[in-house]
Order: C-alpha cells, then sequence, then structure tokens
C-alpha cells in the first residue's frame, strides 16, 4: 500500500483546507495530489471551494488521455455533477483550468460556489456544515466507522 499525507487545517470563520497526497514509493515517481480550499463567510453567504489537482508521471498521463478523449467541458460537467451529489445546488465559478507544468505535470484548478452550505438546526437554532473530502474517504479502510 502506498503511503499518503492528510492534512485539514482550519481558521476561524475564514479557510478550511484538506489537502491530500499520494507520495510515490522509489520505484514509481508517479502521484497526484489534491487540495480542496473552502472559503466559508457565513451562514447567509455562498461559500467558496477551489480544488487544486496536481498529476505527475504516468498519473499525468492517464489525465493527459482522459482530456483527450473526453474534452475539457465533458469532464468539467462530470466533476460539476460529481459534486452536486454532495453539495446540492453547488455553480461553477470558474471554468475548469487545465495547465501543463513542468516536467510531465498537469494541474487542474475547479472551483465552485455553495449556496446554502449551512443548515440550521430547528431546536438549537445553531448554523451546522459538513465538510466532506472524498479523497480522504477513498483511502479510509472500508470497515471504519463514523463515530457519532
Amino acid at each position: 500500500m502506498r503511503p499518503y499525507i492528510i492534512l485539514l487545517i482550519c481558521t476561524a470563520n475564514i479557510l478550511c483546507n484538506v489537502a491530500f497526497s499520494q507520495t510515490p514509493t522509489e520505484k514509481n515517481s508517479s502521484k497526484y495530489t489534491v487540495s480542496e480550499y473552502y472559503k466559508i463567510y457565513n451562514h447567509a453567504s455562498l461559500s467558496d471551494l477551489t480544488i487544486r489537482t496536481t498529476f505527475t508521471g504516468t498519473e499525468a498521463d492517464k489525465m493527459r488521455k482522459t482530456i483527450s478523449s473526453k474534452g475539457r467541458d465533458l469532464i468539467a460537467n462530470d466533476y460539476l455533477m460529481y459534486y452536486a451529489e454532495v453539495y446540492p445546488g453547488i455553480i461553477v465559478r470558474e471554468p475548469l483550468i487545465i495547465k501543463s507544468k513542468g516536467k510531465n505535470e498537469i494541474l487542474l484548478i475547479e472551483q465552485y460556489s455553495i449556496p446554502e452550505f449551512f443548515t440550521k438546526d430547528p431546536e438549537t437554532g445553531a448554523y451546522n456544515a459538513d465538510l466532506y473530502s472524498d479523497i480522504v474517504n477513498s483511502v479510509l479502510p472500508k470497515s471504519a466507522k463514523r463515530l457519532e
């Protein structure tokens, strides 16, 4: 199993960053790194989500092939539909950015706005919001149970 690095940093009411990195092994210098940035202002404002994914080595080759076969628009729509399952009403803030960087490296930047990010608890009147990181979820053991 490949080693992973997962980091969650939140600052008071402004920004939460979930960063994930799949660390390359000695035999394979390929990896992808995903950073998810949430800008959360208050319960009445849109919240912003930016996802930066960097692919290197064979991971970059696979992404190039996907871009070539599907095209930017279809990939962008697939990503939007995926996040719409987690955040209903999500909208694209900026078009998908695809950049070639350095030696066999590709950067994808997705930018969304999320309306009604907070839900109000009818009993307490408190506002709550859930942060969901698919990347973090995907590396947790399937037998892991959520603690309530």
